[in-house]
């Protein structure tokens, strides 16, 4: 009989064990089934087995919120992405002002100058016709050069008032030599000029 009484006692505490622990415990399992050692403690008993971190799903009253909270994550994460990509595109769009102005200034200033050009050649325009110019280095365009000259012509005198020296571009008139050393002859008179 003692023996029957021990038995019964040890039931008695194991069920109590199992009731203490399901206090101890947040979130709930269901105990397995007791085994032959454990006789007439047939009722089930729940128990958990503590969270090991914060998104154990066991945690979680509602299993999809570990789900929802990874989405919201990402969410702020693509949120932040695109508030960069914005500020990206504005400081963008600041650097294209910067230049479209500056292309625009550019334009303006080569249109004044291309002004300025087409008026120049429209006042240096030789009007149309047959003459002749005298030449300084070059001709311009659309004339041809063309140059004569008299060489050691004779004079009365080198003096002043009979032959005073000039230069005309490339055409000039002068002494033949140094004045005076070739007795008369003394003039030269060289033409060069732009004909068309």
């Amino acid at each position: 009989m003692a023996g029957g009484v021990a038995g019964s006692f040890v039931r008695v505490l194991f069920c109590v064990c199992l009731v203490l622990l399901r206090r101890d415990v947040s979130s709930t399992t269901q105990a397995p089934s007791p085994g032959p050692d454990q006789p007439g403690c047939t009722n089930t008993y729940t128990f958990t087995v503590p969270c090991l971190s914060s998104t154990d799903e066991r945690c979680s009253k509602n299993p999809q919120e570990g789900a929802v909270r990874e989405l919201q994550q990402k969410n702020q994460q693509l949120t932040q992405l695109l508030g960069d990509v914005q500020k990206q595109l504005t400081d963008l769009a600041g650097q294209l002002g910067t230049v479209k102005t500056q292309q625009q200034q550019q334009l303006t200033t080569f249109s004044a100058q291309l002004t300025e050009v087409k008026a120049q050649q429209q006042q240096t325009r030789w009007p149309s016709g047959k003459y002749c110019i005298l030449a300084s280095g070059a001709c311009p365009s659309g004339f041809t050069q063309v140059s004569g000259h008299m060489l050691a012509i004779s004079m009365f005198a080198h003096s002043a008032a009979y032959l005073k020296q000039a230069v005309f571009g490339s055409s000039r008139i002068g002494c033949h030599g140094n004045c005076g050393t070739h007795g008369n002859w003394i003039g030269d008179f060289v033409i060069v000029a732009c004909c068309k």
